[in-house]
């Protein structure tokens, strides 16, 4: 939980972590003052898991809730080996909405 706490602190759109023990679920929003939930970007963010042989699920109302539910055999290495793809794959999708001119705010 702690490795996902610090991409929380660079990626906004995590709006939160809880879980007990290896049962993790981290919630993604679009925005903090509303909590809209981030249902798209998590079906993206899953798919593209899948690609890199990472399995998760969505969860809860919104189907914006990452769900971890790993094996007991889950190390430390594999731990950091999926927080780094996820924080890879986060960046790569704030790099694509910055660079997007239409999803950019009008003045």
């Amino acid at each position: 939980m702690e490795l996902l706490r610090q991409q929380k602190a660079k990626h906004p759109i995590i709006g939160d972590i809880r879980g007990v023990g290896l049962f993790i679920g981290v919630d993604l929003i679009k925005d903090e003052a509303t909590r809209t939930p981030a249902t798209e970007e998590a079906a993206y963010l899953v798919s593209r898991l899948k690609d890199n042989y990472i399995l998760l699920s969505t969860d809860g109302p919104g189907r914006n809730i990452l769900k971890f539910k790993p094996p007991m055999c889950f190390s430390l290495d594999n731990a950091q080996q999926v927080v780094a793809k996820l924080d890879a794959i986060l960046t790569d999708m704030e790099e694509k909405v910055r660079s997007c001119e239409t999803l950019r705010p009008q003045p």
